[in-house]
């Protein structure tokens, strides 16, 4: 009450006379015959979503100082993927313990390789996690994440490994950071790989994975 949107929405019969929260919330209050009510619950998610995410940039931001040297998922058009289903890779939003993050999925098996100039001083920053819609989901006894860097593709190195299983380990149902150090390559152009498998390769369904905000910064 008391704005222009809803001396508007009055004007033009589109309350259901219910009140509630808000005009998008996920039980509407409006009657809008070109938005079915799951269209407006979508929309109200991605707002959500939004929001969330919105928030937990600028706390990154705070703690970084600044803006980092750059963000891996914005530079995914650039990438070189493998991966049995072009949905597997991609940008995604995951929500854990109440803290959405901006996600670069890479469903097992993919791999996900990169090729850039870092600057000096670099690391490598993200966050593991499992998509909580498949926690409950059976196959795949863990999910193996690797990151690989390297001045050259054959002669890449492993920098970091770490196997996660939410769907049996409590524990692993959250976000779990990891930062590298990548200063043997500061100042050079290198390969940066991503990748996932699962420890039974033969199960990989319903393991949607992904590295929370993935970012090069200045250590």
């Amino acid at each position: 009450p008391a704005t222009r949107l809803h001396d508007l929405c009055a004007e033009r019969g589109v309350f259901t006379g219910e009140t509630r929260d808000g005009y998008f919330v996920p039980d509407c209050s409006l009657v809008l015959p070109e938005f079915p009510p799951e269209a407006v619950r979508a929309a109200h998610q991605k707002l959500v979503r939004l929001r969330d995410f919105c928030h937990t940039t600028k706390k990154l931001r705070r703690e970084l100082g600044g803006p980092p040297v750059f963000d891996l998922v914005d530079l995914l058009t650039e990438a070189e993927i493998e991966t049995p289903e072009k949905i597997f890779v991609g940008e995604d939003f995951f929500t854990i313990d109440n803290d959405t993050r901006r996600v670069l999925r890479v469903h097992p098996p993919s791999r996900v390789r990169f090729r850039f100039k870092l600057p000096y001083a670099p690391g490598l920053r993200f966050s593991l996690a499992m998509h909580p819609q498949v926690w409950d989901k059976p196959g795949g006894d863990g999910v193996i994440f690797t990151v690989r860097a390297g001045r050259f593709v054959r002669t890449m190195k492993t920098v970091f490994e770490r196997t996660l299983d939410p769907k049996r380990i409590e524990s692993d149902r959250h976000w779990h950071e990891a930062v590298i150090d990548l200063s043997a390559w500061a100042g050079k152009r290198i390969h940066l790989e991503l990748s996932t498998r699962t420890v039974d390769p033969a199960r990989p369904d319903h393991n949607t994975v992904g590295f929370g905000f993935p970012i090069i910064v200045r250590r």
